[in-house]
């Protein structure tokens, strides 16, 4: 069941519509269009093809655990910055990628570090005015290493994955489907 979610959050990430149906009878796709069952995992919206291939197979390196604030600004399409991120596991590069973690334990976003893992846990939970004095250097205004940038990871580099929102708005359309009413 986990590799049947994992591939709607893919396709959703994508902005693509799944519908999972059961393989154990013959002609399975034949079947739902008489009127058979199977479980519909509706896209959000369409998504950049960059934020598709950051949400899909890459291999991620390490973790970044944020509090509940940086996962409402990650939502509301901000970036990563320093203060958000409470705590860094595994051992990464500049330009790996990351899982970011709410506080509940869920993964809610992957996007690509701006440190690697030993500055980033030097950072994690600083403001980034304070990142000269931590790095030792100036934060950057040009493309000229090696400058502290203000934030872990880019939203241009960022994509929700979705985290309890998918699942969650997904079970409740699941459940809607089926006649269930959702209490508000």
């Amino acid at each position: 069941m986990a590799s049947k979610i994992e591939a709607a959050q893919i396709a959703s990430s994508a902005g693509v519509d799944l519908m999972i149906v059961s393989g154990l009878h013959d002609h399975p796709l034949e079947r739902l269009a008489r009127g058979g069952c199977g479980t519909l995992f509706v896209a959000d919206g369409a998504t950049r093809a960059k934020k598709a291939w950051l949400a899909g197979r890459l291999t991620v390196k390490g973790s970044v655990y944020v509090d509940a604030g940086a996962v409402k600004a990650l939502k509301g399409g901000a970036s990563l910055l320093p203060a958000g991120a409470k705590s860094i596991d595994g051992k990464f590069a500049r330009g790996d990628v990351l899982s970011i973690v709410g506080p509940d334990g869920i993964a809610i976003a992957r996007g690509l570090s701006e440190y690697d893992s030993a500055d980033a846990v030097r950072i994690a939970g600083k403001r980034s005015d304070a990142l000269p004095a931590i790095l030792g250097y100036a934060p950057a205004r040009s493309f000229d290493p090696p400058r502290p940038y203000g934030h872990v990871v880019k939203k241009a580099v960022l994509a929700i994955t979705g985290g309890t929102g998918f699942v969650g708005t997904t079970l409740i359309r699941l459940a809607q489907s089926q006649g269930h009413r959702i209490p508000r």
